[in-house]
């Protein structure tokens, strides 16, 4: 009764081929939670080949490993990490998903979403606070850019951000301070504990994600 989410959805002719997913460290108040990406065919016989990085497992497929799966047009490929422990699961950022070629049928468009059943997003360790749903469709490489401006979330400013990179050796920089500890070779990850508003840059085009806090958590009001 108390657990919402949003997102903008694409149409169609604006669709890539290939993406990468951008989740949040998974920790929930539920057992079963479960941080996934998904994709979901425009037309038939779209071939889709899946890596998973290393250290990102689903509950069907080893970490570090490549499949492919062939949809028709409105069918769904759903990826689900790995649970740890009652609180804890696998965070599937990284993941890439691409269309390939096969025989005589070209690379076909396709959308794709990622998110969290149910997630904390929260400044410490301990017991996760209440949880909500995470979902966003995501953007395709073709529409990654270079400047993005981070406005903070009001009344519970303290964000998170996750920059995600296609190429490990892009330089990101936020307010014009270079950015360290890449993880997974895939994003940068930072908070915002000021309410100020970020310029993130990227000499290479990236993707970045704003999080907000969870009630209650980071200082934030109940």
């Amino acid at each position: 009764s108390s657990v919402y989410a949003a997102s903008v959805l694409f149409p169609t002719p604006t669709l890539g081929r290939e993406y990468t997913s951008l989740n949040f460290t998974q920790r929930s108040n539920n057992s079963i939670a479960r941080s996934f990406c998904f994709a979901i065919a425009t037309e038939d016989n779209t071939v889709l080949q899946v890596t998973l990085p290393a250290g990102v497992a689903t509950e069907t497929h080893a970490a570090g490993t490549t499949f492919t799966q062939t949809l028709n047009k409105g069918e769904i490929l759903n990826l689900f990490g790995n649970p740890i422990n009652s609180t804890d699961g696998t965070d599937m950022t990284g993941v890439i998903v691409k269309s390939i070629s096969s025989g005589s049928n070209s690379c076909k468009p396709f959308a794709f979403y990622s998110g969290s059943s149910k997630i904390t997003i929260d400044c410490a360790a301990g017991s996760p606070g209440s949880a909500d749903n995470l979902f966003q469709q995501m953007f395709p490489k073709v529409a990654w850019g270079y400047t993005y401006v981070a406005v903070p979330t009001l009344p519970q400013p303290i964000n998170y951000y996750r920059i995600l990179v296609d190429n490990p050796a892009t330089v990101v920089k936020v307010n014009g301070t270079i950015l360290s500890g890449l993880v997974n070779n895939t994003y940068y990850e930072y908070r915002n504990d000021d309410a100020s508003i970020d310029v993130i840059t990227g000499d290479k085009p990236i993707m970045v994600a704003q999080y907000m806090t969870t009630n209650a958590k980071c200082g934030n009001p109940s």
